[in-house]
């Protein structure tokens, strides 16, 4: 049995929960004698089509350190796997100031212990001098890697003020500068490496962060984002009472998004713009999401919101690391993929039933381009992922149950996911219970599921391959 190496997210933060909330997918297994369904495509060369080309080294000359590290992140918490524990974020939401404040601490993996990553003395947790939730910088680690955690920040001090006055125009949290922040594992020290700015060919004045994914993959930092610069007028809503007269709230008057791919070449300490889309009105589009690195390539997908944006469109790419290559893979991949170093297992949609779209299971070979049929629609999938050993959606039946297959399409286990938790959905005639999102770290299996708030379990995944042997540790 091969070790599982590859490391696979699912990452709902950029839209990919939303999405699988209101899709049905049926499989049906494929018998030894049903001929696989073929799509276009002999050769990768023919198959793929060159969207854009960097020069060599205009991205990394040297390629160096771990493959594929993702932050598991969903919406405003994460998990990311150390060498002993796990770095954790979270937060509550605050009715007073209306802003989410968030939190990095450590879970040691074997006492179970979570500290605050932050060893000031007597430190309030809460200024500009705290590393595990700094006030000027309040954002957060998203991935680990190399000793170090990486992730993205404003800068409060460039926040304009509102003063407490009904009908006030201006730009909600418009941060404008957009910063690349390293903090210590041990909680000592945080470090603002770069702006933005340095890679994007206008200034990004009144914007903010609307969503961000990173992953870590052979000396590189490889960030998805969403920009958005929204103008508000601030309104008054009187309580009657005396001792908070009025509450105020913002009312959005004019409001733009953009998004760019970027590439952070850690020992160069360079950023470079592989795509940018600069920020328009009445443009709604998708960043790159659920990214994924593999030898000398960083696999991302696209959905099809905005005819105005050139990526548009529900569509596989794949970038070099080293030239900046792009490379369009596969239309109608949807919401979901799984990747290995020869095979992509993905979702296509099949037809539309009653309202909802079902989909089939694929599986490409990445040499050739050739794809074919792994999984019929019959049962409702929401997600599929793989190893190099193993294929596994997640399917929902009366509960949302994770399925494991070999390459050969042969089912081997199914395997509860952690929260059994009905409750009635006002759109489906029976309980469901709470939304499963699964990724692959090692040998361990995560699931991230929702039911009234984010939890996230993981297990040892041989053990549920092999013996359907399940052992869920609550880490989140």
């Amino acid at each position: 049995m091969k070790k599982n190496t590859v490391k696979y997210i699912i990452n709902t933060m950029l839209g990919a929960a939303m999405l699988a909330g209101a899709v049905a997918v049926g499989i049906f297994l494929l018998r030894e004698a049903d001929a696989p369904a073929e799509q276009s495509g002999t050769d990768a060369s023919a198959a793929y089509q060159q969207i854009k080309d960097l020069t060599e080294g205009d991205l990394q000359t040297e390629v160096w350190g771990a493959s594929h590290i993702p932050s598991a992140t969903a919406y405003n918490d994460s998990v990311m796997e150390g060498e002993s524990g796990w770095y954790l974020v979270g937060g509550e939401w605050d009715v007073e100031t209306l802003g989410y404040h968030q939190q990095m601490r450590y879970m040691d993996a074997a006492t179970g212990e979570q500290t605050v990553l932050c060893v000031k003395p007597q430190c309030t947790h809460d200024t500009e001098y705290c590393t595990a939730s700094n006030s000027r910088y309040p954002g957060v680690a998203q991935v680990y890697y190399e000793g170090f955690l990486y992730g993205l920040s404003t800068d409060t001090t460039k926040v304009p003020s509102w003063e407490h006055v009904d009908e006030e125009e201006g730009y909600y949290q418009a941060a404008g500068d957009i910063l690349l922040m390293r903090y210590a594992p041990d909680g000592t020290a945080l470090e603002k490496l770069l702006s933005f700015e340095k890679a994007i060919p206008e200034p990004l004045d009144e914007v903010t962060l609307g969503a961000v994914e990173m992953i870590a993959h052979r000396g590189g930092l490889w960030i998805s984002v969403i920009f958005v610069r929204e103008r508000c007028i601030r309104r008054a809503h009187e309580t009657g009472m005396e001792e908070q007269p009025y509450i105020y709230y913002w009312e959005s008057s004019q409001i733009e998004h953009g998004y760019g791919l970027f590439h952070y070449d850690i020992r160069n300490d360079k950023l470079t713009a592989v795509i940018y889309e600069s920020p328009k009105e009445k443009y709604s589009p998708t960043a790159p999401f659920q990214l994924r690195g593999m030898g000398d390539h960083v696999y991302f997908l696209k959905s099809n919101t905005d005819w105005a944006d050139p990526y548009n469109g529900d569509r596989l790419y794949r970038v070099n690391i080293r030239t900046g290559e792009l490379e369009k893979l596969r239309e109608d991949v949807w919401a979901f993929y799984g990747l290995t170093e020869d095979s992509v297992v993905y979702l296509q949609k099949a037809n539309t039933l009653k309202n909802t779209v079902v989909y089939d299971v694929y599986i490409m070979d990445i040499a050739t381009g050739q794809s074919r049929l792994f999984l019929e629609q019959g049962d409702y999938v929401v997600g599929v992922q793989c190893t190099e050993d193993y294929v596994f959606t997640v399917k929902f039946n009366e509960f949302f149950d994770i399925c494991i297959y070999d390459w050969n399409g042969d089912l081997l286990q199914t395997i509860e996911q952690p929260m059994k938790q009905p409750y009635l959905d006002a759109d489906m005639p029976f309980d469901i219970n709470a939304c499963c999102y699964p990724c692959i770290s090692g040998d361990r299996l995560y699931v991230m599921s929702q039911h009234k708030e984010t939890n996230t379990h993981c297990t040892d995944f041989s053990d549920a391959a092999e013996q359907g042997m399940v052992s869920w540790r609550q880490i989140y």
